[in-house]
């Protein structure tokens, strides 16, 4: 059974769209939620996201899967306010 790995990212100043995560990790899918304790949006997008981007609601999930591999360093995230997070949760190549 493959080992499921989860990680956590803070968004400590709004207006600055972070990568995911820091290093490059191969998935096939991703699923992201919004934490229910958030004080407003975030917004999952490339490197030049902001607030213009669709919304992920306080506890709203979402999951992105391919048929190909991607990294998910290139997934960024930005917050409506400061210190809001999103949990995720995926399988990279090396546990496949």
């Amino acid at each position: 059974m493959p080992a499921f790995n989860s990680g956590t990212r803070d968004v400590a100043v709004a207006g600055t769209g972070l990568s995911l995560v820091s290093e490059n990790i191969i998935v096939k899918s991703i699923t992201i939620k919004a934490r229910h304790t958030n004080a407003g949006n975030v917004f999952l997008g490339d490197s030049s996201v902001d607030n213009t981007y669709a919304p992920l609601r306080p506890n709203e999930i979402l999951t992105i899967s391919r048929d190909e591999m991607f990294d998910i360093s290139l997934i960024y995230v930005d917050a409506a306010n400061n210190g809001d997070d999103v949990d995720f949760w995926y399988v990279d190549e090396k546990t496949l």
